[in-house]
């Protein structure tokens, strides 16, 4: 038979997802995986399994074996290759009780697909189940919950890969509440993926550099889009006045006021040239983006501010009399959790923040910690033990770290609780001052949050996806209720489509529909695409729906994509019912009732589950699609999550 060998990341959202290519209803090859860490050293586990989701939804739990030279040995069945289309797939290793990164296995579909048909693969599961109808022939007569006992310790003896997952209270409550919604989001990677292959989800184009993401789960991203966008800031050292050419729309900041205009030909006057701003809205995106962002301050005054300030943060941009500017330095796309606070990293300072808006030095038991902040952005900085006597939240204008005694905060507030406050635009960091016992134990729970409510706390994660970064992508600027690209296209598997090229300006460039221009160069649509290769980057990553994204770029230009976020997972498993004994299913000979059912449990008759519909009493005839309802595992998830 034929054997294939394959690299696999050990850690989850690191590294390029492997691809195995197969026909459908294959079986019989031997897969062997060897396990790296992200510093490329060797590992070897002690028990493997393959766990996954087919493109039809059907689950796959299936044991491998680890062979002498320490991979992991899975051998393919039919089952996994039934359903043509992507299937997505995790090792999991050392008793369940950790996943790998997942893999692809892209099934092509076979001519005369008639073959098998496709169903759960459960192998640990079915054995449970086989197991559960001998249990309950053995428990007349005996106390139910001792041979349930003694079984059960039986089959885990006898499945020692399963044994971390289900006892010793692995699998509770707190468990689940700390890891799964509160920041170890590998776990739900397998989970979400059925939500993928359902189509259930949004999906997001705007561009941007930094952002609260949309939706707790795994995002898709199938494609990185190029944007090009004719830079400018018009207020050059010791000016006192610009004009903006008539009839554009232009953003102007003079003396920390803010403004959005149409432009008449009038001078702006100019009060400081080291710190006011303005920018030709017009020349920068052309003139559709530029209108719909002045209609939105037209319409909400502040609001198209606001939108610009999102993709372009800083209190202060150099001068600049024009020029294009497009997407490179793509090193990498991070992805971060809710609290953005890491603990690992934070400086300390023997310092306090005084009544008086300042901070001293000081010898007690309190410290301060910085969080290196965004400008004009709206934060919640909260703890979570209640010994905490200490709380005071400062923001500053300059490196702490450089900052001397009695340096000036804004924005203080020493309240006991949570603090929420929206940073200046010349905001660099949050300091905070904490009990330093509390916060040195690593009980102190500290969170920093984008948004003005305190959550329950998540620990700090962090996810990298690195890109490309000797690309360079251009496009064209578009509005579709926000910014978006028409542009060259990076897709996950390192494919590059390049739609525009440049070339020196011709006469009628600026009034181009697919052109973008700075009077000198010229971005414009090409009639054919070209196609090149790239560095290949993780489509499936991380994303926590109270954290944030951000696309690092060495350019000031946002960037633009296709993404797919699938349906909130988190709050689909938080539904689930608390009472899990309702998920028992006893086993009937017959259609007819030997005990008392309520509805909502489940039962199997024939090999085939049922969920119960109305309530059953003993020696009542069962009957389907009247008070039962023949349901398959995917039937059991859409109804519960």
């Amino acid at each position: 038979m034929i054997t294939r060998t394959f690299k696999l990341c050990l850690n989850a959202g690191t590294g390029s997802a492997p691809y195995i290519n197969v026909s459908q209803y294959d079986e019989g090859e031997t897969w062997l995986f060897e396990l790296y860490s992200e510093t490329g050293e060797r590992y070897i586990p002690s028990t493997g399994a393959i766990v996954g989701v087919k493109s039809d939804g059907h689950g796959i739990i299936n044991t491998g074996t680890v062979d002498n030279e320490g991979r992991v040995v899975i051998t393919e069945t039919q089952q996994m290759t039934a359903s043509a289309g992507r299937a997505i797939f995790e090792l999991s290793i050392d008793g369940l009780t950790h996943g790998t990164a997942n893999f692809i296995v892209a099934v092509e579909r076979k001519p005369t697909d008639d073959a098998v048909m496709s169903d759960s693969d459960l192998s640990l599961i079915q054995e449970a189940v086989d197991a559960a109808e001998v249990i309950e022939d053995l428990i007349e007569g005996h106390d139910p919950d001792e041979v349930i006992a003694d079984a059960v310790d039986a089959w885990l003896d006898a499945h020692p890969e399963a044994t971390t997952t289900v006892q010793d209270g692995a699998i509770t409550e707190a468990k689940l509440n700390d890891e799964v919604t509160h920041g170890v989001f590998e776990d739900m990677t397998v989970g979400t993926a059925l939500s993928v292959w359902n189509d259930e989800g949004v999906t997001d184009s705007l561009a941007y550099k930094f952002r609260q993401t949309g939706a707790d789960a795994v995002r898709e991203l199938d494609e990185i889009v190029g944007g090009t966008i004719a830079w400018n800031q018009l207020v050059n050292t010791g000016a006192t006045s610009v004009t903006v050419q008539s009839g554009h729309k232009y953003l102007s900041k003079v003396n920390s006021v803010q403004t959005i205009g149409a432009s008449t030909g009038s001078a702006i006057s100019i009060n400081d040239a080291s710190a006011d701003n303005v920018f030709d809205l017009t020349a920068m995106f052309g003139s559709t983006v530029a209108d719909a962002i002045y209609a939105m301050e037209q319409s909400s005054a502040g609001s198209g501010v606001a939108y610009f300030r999102s993709l372009f943060p800083n209190a202060y941009y150099a001068y600049n009399a024009g020029e294009l500017v497009s997407v490179e330095g793509l090193s990498a796309h991070v992805t971060n959790s809710a609290n953005l606070f890491d603990e690992a990293t934070a400086v300390k300072y023997n310092k306090f923040i005084s009544n008086q808006d300042k901070w001293y030095a000081i010898s007690d038991g309190s410290m301060c910690v910085c969080y290196y902040c965004r400008p004009n952005t709206t934060y919640t900085v909260s703890y979570g033990d209640a010994n905490v006597s200490v709380f005071r939240t400062g923001v500053i204008n300059t490196d702490p770290a450089t900052a001397g005694n009695q340096y000036p905060f804004t924005q203080v507030n020493i309240t006991v609780s949570a603090h929420a406050f929206t940073t200046e635009a010349d905001a660099v960091a949050i300091v905070i001052q904490i009990n330093r016992g509390i916060y040195e134990a690593g009980t102190s729970k500290l969170q920093v949050q984008i948004g003005d409510t305190a959550t329950a706390f998540k620990k700090y994660a962090q996810h990298t996806y690195p890109l490309d970064s000797t690309l360079t992508l251009r496009g064209v600027p578009k509005w579709n209720n926000g910014l978006y690209f028409d542009g060259d296209i990076y897709r996950h598997d390192g494919s590059v489509s390049r739609r525009y090229g440049t070339r020196a300006y011709q006469s009628g460039d600026e009034s181009l529909t697919d052109a973008i221009t700075d009077g000198t160069n010229t971005v414009y649509k090409l009639t054919t695409p070209t196609a090149e290769t790239a560095d290949p980057y993780q489509q499936y990553q991380i994303c926590d729906g109270k954290g944030t994204a951000e696309y690092v770029s060495t350019t000031v230009t946002p960037v633009g994509h296709n993404t797919f976020y699938p349906v909130d997972i988190v709050s689909k498993v938080n539904k689930l019912p608390s009472d899990f004994s309702t998920l028992i299913a006893p086993t009937e000979q017959g259609f007819k009732a030997t005990r008392n059912y309520t509805a909502k449990q489940f039962l199997i008759i024939n090999n085939q589950l049922y969920r119960v519909t109305a309530n059953i009493a003993n020696g009542a005839n069962i009957v389907p699609n009247t008070n039962v309802q023949a349901v398959t595992i995917a039937d059991i998830l859409t109804t519960l999550i």
